[in-house]
């Protein structure tokens, strides 16, 4: 057997992290669950509880504006026993409260529907917004974990057979923040990317949307897409469709430095933004984003117009070496297959 062993440096870290993921999704999963309890019991206080009880404050409230009309009235109208009209000051200071009041109940009645229908609204929104995360808490996490405990059980089989047969440990990984390679020292390729990670990065649509423009030109670090690159996604044989060249990619801000990024075609916001959205691959904290015109962004990268017809749910990943995986809606890299 080949003595280029797997270069792991820890297998037990691999252990950690699969509790951490789990441990994760559990908190992610009850945190959604009891916004979603919250909302839903706002709601129902306001439609309920609180319509109800400003209602009938407002049916007090006309009714007490009626009883002073009246004794306003009656003052006016009826002389006391010396022939005089009694003054109806303290009768007509009486029904200005009651006015006020009945203003300031209306106004708290047309409060409560107006927020009622508005939260019902932002309800929805909120829903679409955190659905992909959900999905991913709820179904991607759990294969993740599994997947993880047959990396474990596959490392420790191999670490067994290798010390069964005499051979060396295990070497080294590299160090923390730089690609760690797979077991086999002939191919050279890099470690495959997760998909998964890099889609909870993209802003939302409304963040895309309120994007600044772009105003000076900038210089890419990745390397260009290659002819045998395209040639290999065009073998993908994906659904592929000309961008608008007026729309609008969002990047993240100064991750054109990057050593390594990656482009998903999210669902379109509004306005001018097309879906694009191009982010840093190693790292998650970036600055607050930035926009470019599709043929802005094709001048200075004319390599990306291929990529940029792929379809939505597409995840493009890019390193020195130009197309590093491409994932489909399914986060299948098409290229490795």
């Amino acid at each position: 057997m080949s003595q280029g062993g797997a270069r792991v440096e820890n297998i037990d870290a691999l252990k950690a992290f699969k509790t951490c993921l789990w441990k994760f999704a559990e908190a992610a999963n009850t945190a959604l669950t009891e916004a979603d309890a919250e909302i839903q019991r706002t709601m129902v206080w306001l439609e309920t509880e609180q319509r109800q009880y400003w209602e009938t404050q407002l049916r007090k409230c006309q009714e007490a504006v009626t009883r002073c009309k009246d004794a306003v009235r009656h003052k006016k109208l009826y002389k006391d026993s010396s022939g005089r009209t009694p003054s109806a000051v303290d009768e007509e200071k009486a029904l200005r409260i009651a006015l006020r009041r009945l203003e300031e109940a209306e106004q708290k009645a047309a409060n409560t529907k107006r927020h009622a229908r508005q939260l019902q609204k932002e309800y929805v929104l909120y829903r679409g917004q955190v659905q992909r995360f959900a999905t991913c808490v709820e179904n991607d996490l759990p294969v993740a974990v599994t997947q993880l405990s047959s990396m474990v059980e596959s490392l420790e089989a191999y670490l067994a057979l290798t010390m069964q047969a005499g051979g060396p440990p295990p070497m080294a990984a590299s160090a923390v923040g730089e690609e760690i390679t797979p077991a086999s020292a002939e191919t050279g390729e890099p470690a495959p990317v997760e998909s998964i990670g890099l889609r909870l990065r993209t802003p939302p649509p409304e963040s895309r949307a309120a994007a600044p423009a772009l105003v000076q030109t900038v210089q890419w670090t990745v390397g260009d897409v290659t002819a045998a690159q395209r040639e290999m996604l065009a073998e993908a044989k994906l659904k592929t469709e000309p961008p608008a060249s007026r729309l609008r990619v969002t990047i993240g801000e100064r991750c054109w430095n990057a050593a390594r990024i990656y482009l998903e075609h999210a669902s379109a916001g509004s306005g001018q933004d097309s879906g694009w959205y191009i982010g840093p691959a190693d790292q998650t904290m970036v600055g607050p984003p930035v926009a470019l015109l599709i043929d802005e962004l094709l001048q200075v990268r004319p390599d990306f117009r291929e990529l940029l017809e792929l379809p939505v749910g597409t995840v493009v990943v890019l390193g020195a070496g130009g197309l590093a995986a491409v994932f489909d809606s399914q986060d299948r890299d098409v290229l490795r297959r």
